[in-house]
């Protein structure tokens, strides 16, 4: 990963991974060092925590950047993380972003098989009850497609931008 890193980042630019927790490195959260410091507050498999250090515009802003495992019974790890970080960030301006793997409610869904099964509720749960909101979005709703066509198509919605009343009161008008 130490190799790749300076081929993909632009001149000034640093970046983390999260290669330490996971062998395949799933997540690189890269900035502008010039513009911003980063303080890496926690990391796993699946999520980069890290606050925003710059005291012009984002400081105290924390945000979290995750890629969900595809399997629902080792997301739990992550929907556990969610709520317990919610908490902590309760009056702190708190991003999460990323693909978590999951749908939020059937329409998130096109093509394959449509039974909601019990552990679909799970994340739209965690999101609930972290009192989290999305945060509104642009473009195409969709943001998985299984590469087929026709009726062999398959879409869904797993990237997602949520944040917290502490972020959405600072930035009423962020679209993603």
């Amino acid at each position: 990963m130490e190799a790749v890193l300076p081929k993909i980042l632009p001149l000034g630019w640093d970046a983390w991974t999260n290669i330490e927790d996971h062998h395949n490195g799933r997540i690189i959260v890269g900035w502008n060092a010039s513009q911003f410091q980063l303080r890496r507050i926690e990391s796993s498999a699946q999520w980069i925590t890290c606050e925003l250090l710059n005291p012009h515009t984002f400081s105290g802003t924390r945000v979290t950047f995750v890629y969900g495992f595809n399997n629902y019974g080792e997301r739990t790890v992550l929907w556990d993380y969610i709520q317990r970080t919610s908490e902590e960030n309760k009056f702190i301006p708190w991003a999460i972003m990323g693909d978590f793997n999951a749908v939020m409610r059937p329409s998130d869904r096109s093509g394959g098989a449509s039974d909601w099964q019990r552990h679909h509720e799970d994340f739209p749960t965690c999101i609930a009850q972290s009192s989290l909101q999305q945060v509104p979005y642009n473009g195409f709703r969709m943001s998985w497609h299984n590469g087929q066509s026709g009726a062999n198509t398959i879409m869904r919605k797993l990237d997602w931008v949520f944040g917290n009343l502490p972020l959405l009161t600072a930035w009423p008008t962020a679209r993603v």
